[in-house]
């Protein structure tokens, strides 16, 4: 079985666009499962220089890539540009479809990490459409997901997709295969830091909107003026920043994102919808610093209440959670997610699904005909 590893098509998979999970995953995916005995083909923008696959299948240079995407704005949510009907989406989908014709024999699987954004390359391959190549999407954390084969980041999440599609699951004996797996990260791109003095700064990292509860600080930045609460990320800050304690920072990527979690006091995300996962709270525990979070979606999963950070429910308990999180060991908190979350620790979960879709007995499963 080899593994053929789709990248983002709006974006170049190395860490100058850390600020994309999506993008993330898909980059270390072909590397990890690697480890694993897989041997994979990776398939994207650009030279490939941070994905460790045993094939890089260039589909655009970087020089094509930046003529066709244009200028992008540090503060632009980069989200904006997965648009399925654009000019680049079209063509980069038309190169593959006629690299992966090249490449593909029986028994193989094409890993689909953004749901929709291959379909027009992948639908109606001849070894498709036999079932003699198997569609897998990997770490689903988008709301629409097309394929008979399901890897979900979080529990959360899963469950979230389940009642929106009105269906209550995949019980055994069903052709339909689903797991749940979280995200992963490289653990020398996140290591454990100690800041040289007491922090007094709680951080944010993410998009800047509403959704993401950004007008929390609104409440929590007055009732605590001897701290200062530092959001960054893509967006417009301007309808957060309402006290002089609350401050922006413009965009940052790659190892800036580990200084400026890992230094904080806290990193806070009080999201006000079902997070899949939130990478950037599982990146600050890595670094070692403790979570504040909201109480439900996958923080659930990810936030051990009390050890690696506080999950909240009104504001007197952020407002005691951030001054706690002090009591918190940084060593622990890094730790409890190296231990979860790391190529390392997630890779043999994978090697598991990708066995256990091996061994089924793989049935239609096109894109837009699963069931």
């Amino acid at each position: 079985m080899r593994l053929h590893c789709l990248q983002i098509p709006h974006t170049l998979p190395t860490r100058q666009f850390s600020h994309c999970a999506f993008t993330q995953k898909a980059r270390l995916f072909p590397g990890m499962m690697r480890t694993q005995g897989y041997q994979t083909i990776a398939y994207g923008n650009g030279d490939g220089h941070e994905v460790q696959a045993d094939e890089w299948v260039s589909l655009f240079d970087e020089d094509e890539y930046h003529a066709c995407v244009g200028p992008i704005e540090p503060t632009e949510l980069i989200g904006t540009r997965a648009e399925s009907g654009t000019a680049m989406y079209q063509q980069f989908n038309y190169r593959l479809r006629a690299e992966l014709k090249e490449r593909l024999d029986p028994g193989d699987v094409i890993c689909l990490p953004f749901g929709t954004a291959h379909e027009t390359a992948v639908k109606g391959l001849a070894l498709v459409n036999s079932c003699d190549v198997a569609l897998i999407e990997t770490g689903i954390g988008y709301s629409e997901p097309v394929a008979y084969y399901r890897v979900y980041e979080s529990n959360a999440w899963r469950h979230w997709i389940l009642g929106r599609e009105g269906r209550e699951g995949s019980a055994w004996g069903s052709p339909r295969l689903e797991w749940v797996v979280p995200n992963y990260y490289d653990p020398i791109e996140w290591p454990l830091v100690r800041p040289s003095r007491r922090p007094t700064t709680i951080v944010y990292l993410g998009r800047l909107q509403t959704v993401k509860g950004l007008d929390l600080l609104s409440h929590l930045a007055p009732r605590m003026p001897d701290l200062t609460f530092e959001i960054c990320g893509q967006g417009d800050p301007a309808p957060f920043l309402t006290a002089p304690n609350i401050r922006y920072r413009p965009p940052i990527t790659g190892r800036e994102r580990t200084d400026f979690l890992g230094l904080a006091r806290a990193a806070i995300f009080p999201s006000r919808f079902v997070e899949p996962f939130c990478g950037a709270a599982v990146e600050a525990m890595l670094c070692g610093t403790p979570v504040v979070t909201s109480d439900f979606g996958a923080f659930t999963e990810t936030v051990h209440d009390g050890v690696t950070g506080y999950r909240c429910r009104t504001i007197d308990a952020w407002v005691e959670a951030l001054r706690a999180v002090e009591q918190l060991d940084r060593t622990t908190v890094s730790a409890a997610a190296r231990n979860r979350y790391t190529i390392p620790a997630v890779g043999p979960k994978y090697r598991a699904v990708f066995e256990e879709l091996q061994a089924a007995n793989w049935q239609p499963h096109l894109i837009g005909s699963a069931s």
